[in-house]
């Protein structure tokens, strides 16, 4: 009789396991998305960029925000010896650590390259490309 009692229990639980593990409930989607009309809306960053050439060095200067004044810009430039010159500029942001305010930084900077006034310039900003001013060549 303890057998009965021991099997029947164990049985039973079996079952409850199996509807609670196997029972098709409501199914979640990663798809789902939740508006919430109180929320700002996003804007697309928009850039400035100034291109100006004197006495045979070009000036790349403009501001781009960063998401707090404890961020650097650093500044990767690299030129392609080509005719005419193709420079590339890479603007990334880093982060300092740290305690920091949390508020976005705008925060300029200004790049002189000395090359051929016919140059081309590819400039991108945390791997987001933004299109330089081409120079008028007389």
């Amino acid at each position: 009789m303890y057998t009965r009692a021991v099997l029947g229990i164990v049985v039973i639980a079996g079952i409850v396991l199996g509807i609670f593990f196997f029972w098709p409930g409501e199914k979640s989607s990663s798809d789902d998305v939740v508006i919430d009309d109180n929320l700002p809306a996003v804007e697309e960053e928009s850039y400035e960029i100034e291109h100006d050439f004197d006495d045979g060095i070009h000036t790349i200067s403009g501001a781009v925000m960063l998401p707090t004044p404890c961020h650097e810009l650093n500044e990767n430039i690299r030129i392609a010896e080509s005719f005419p010159e193709q420079v590339f500029i890479d603007l990334t942001t880093v982060d300092t650590g740290g305690i920091c305010i949390q508020v976005i930084d705008e925060r300029a900077f200004s790049i002189d390259v000395e090359v051929d006034v016919a140059a081309s310039f590819a400039l991108t900003f945390d791997g987001v490309d933004i299109p330089v001013p081409s120079l008028v060549v007389e």
